[in-house]
């Protein structure tokens, strides 16, 4: 470059040759740039699409979770359960599915009903029902009738909780979803085993053992086993407590094959009651004790207040008092930390008796009133009020269909009367020809030769 005056580091710093070389490259630049912008204007809808559809599934898997969990936590944490549920009832609503809607009433519901608030729990059953009425093609029908059976089943309206029941069978017979089937038998069994109806609750078992049989499910089985071993045991018609010893035996096997811990933890227990009342103590504190083991390796607090309670009537039986009390207060004090009225209320009868066998007569009133109060707030006024009203709605609803069949009826026998007076008493009249009707002038028309002569009219010719 000698000779040029300018060397070629000096002209990438030469204020001179700046504007040339943006000139060069500005048209370019600005195609390139237009260019861009078309893109991102056609692009940004891909984009917010694509965002939408991100954020949705997010919002689905958020809303799976917090179902599950609601689940799990039910039986053990109502509270937790139902901080779930309402977790999930938020996110439906900002995500604006119906069924998802429903799913999370449902929800709802239950954990109002473990906390005994069965006012707000029937309210949201009849929600999650109205909104799976505006669901159809989709299972929402079936899990809403389930959740207002068992709503109705606290209640103590068992004619109402099974029909909610039968409903949700009806559906899932229609589907032929077998497994459904055998869930919803399952609840209509314990439905009818509180109402003490032996028959039918074996009848429902029976087709379950069916179902679970051709299904290859052991632990299906082994929970069947399980309820039919608890039903027997307080049938007063047969001498059940061997049966029922049977039973357990078969589902404690069943679970043991299935490697079921949970519903082996619920046989042991269960078969403690049973042994129990066989008087045969020893056999019973070694169930108690294996279903105890199981429970604390399972971490499960709800079973383990249960086997407490088994272990307070243990000790009752042998008239050790000053032992039993100390097991109903796990109860009572399990129920009164997580809200639960169901077992504050069978943890105050305990004290009772225990202190009523004690000779603590001020002891066992007083505590016998705190379970007197909480009985009756498990049936609340709003449960009560229901039951009547819809006690008295049945009713007029029965009258009614038995007048209105009992007219029905009436118009029918006039209607045979009626016809068999105009048999007997109206003369048979010939049929005559068309043109040659009587009362038309002229000679007496003749009968029609095409046709018989001897039907008898509702309406006759006249004469």
């Amino acid at each position: 470059m000698a000779g040029c005056g300018i060397r070629r580091s000096d002209r990438t710093t030469d204020p001179a040759h700046a504007p040339i070389q943006l000139q060069q490259h500005s048209p370019s630049d600005g195609e390139g740039d237009r260019g861009l912008s078309v893109l991102l204007v056609l692009a940004i809808p891909a984009l917010l699409h694509a965002q939408d559809r991100s954020g949705a599934a997010q919002a689905r898997q958020r809303f799976a979770r917090a179902v599950a969990a609601s689940d799990s936590l039910l039986r053990t944490d109502p509270g937790a359960a139902l901080r779930r549920a309402r977790e999930a009832r938020q996110l439906a609503a900002t995500w604006g599915r119906g069924d998802e809607a429903g799913q999370a009433h449902e929800r709802l519901a239950r954990a109002y009903l473990e906390l005994s608030e069965l006012d707000t729990a029937m309210d949201h059953a009849d929600t999650a029902l109205a909104i799976a009425a505006a669901l159809p093609g989709t299972h929402a029908r079936e899990r809403a009738e389930q959740v207002k059976g068992e709503v109705y089943l606290r209640m103590g309206d068992l004619v109402s909780a099974v029909e909610h029941l039968e409903t949700a069978l009806d559906g899932a017979t229609r589907r032929n979803d077998l497994a459904a089937m055998a869930a919803i038998r399952m609840r209509l069994a314990n439905a009818l085993y509180v109402g003490r109806q032996s028959k039918a609750v074996y009848a429902h078992l029976d087709t379950c053992d069916r179902i679970y049989r051709a299904l290859n499910d052991r632990a299906g089985l082994a929970a069947s086993y399980g309820r039919r071993g608890i039903a027997m045991a307080e049938d007063g018609e047969i001498d059940s407590l061997p049966l029922a010893k049977l039973y357990m035996d078969t589902a404690r096997a069943l679970a043991l094959q299935a490697g079921d811990s949970l519903e082996l933890t619920r046989i042991h227990a269960n078969t403690t009651l049973i042994v129990m009342n066989m008087e045969d103590l020893d056999r019973a504190w070694a169930h108690n004790d294996t279903a105890l083991a199981l429970a604390r390796a399972l971490q499960d607090s709800f079973l383990l207040v249960h086997i407490h309670e088994n272990m307070g009537q243990l000790h009752y039986r042998v008239n050790r008092h000053d032992l039993a009390i100390p097991e109903c207060h796990v109860m009572l004090d399990y129920g009164i930390r997580h809200g639960l009225l169901r077992l504050q209320r069978d943890g105050w009868i305990c004290i009772v008796n225990s202190k009523r066998s004690e000779g603590d007569w001020k002891g066992a009133y007083e505590a016998y009133m705190k379970y007197n109060e909480l009985n009756s707030r498990m049936l609340n006024t709003y449960a009560r009020e229901r039951l009547l009203r819809r006690s008295l709605v049945h009713e007029a609803a029965r009258r009614e269909l038995a007048l209105r069949e009992a007219h029905e009826a009436q118009q029918a026998n006039d209607r045979l009367w009626a016809l068999l007076i105009l048999v007997v008493l109206v003369p048979r009249r010939p049929i005559w020809c068309c043109g040659n009707a009587p009362g038309w002038s002229g000679r007496r028309p003749r009968p029609c030769a095409c046709g018989s002569t001897s039907i008898s009219w509702a309406t006759p010719w006249p004469a």
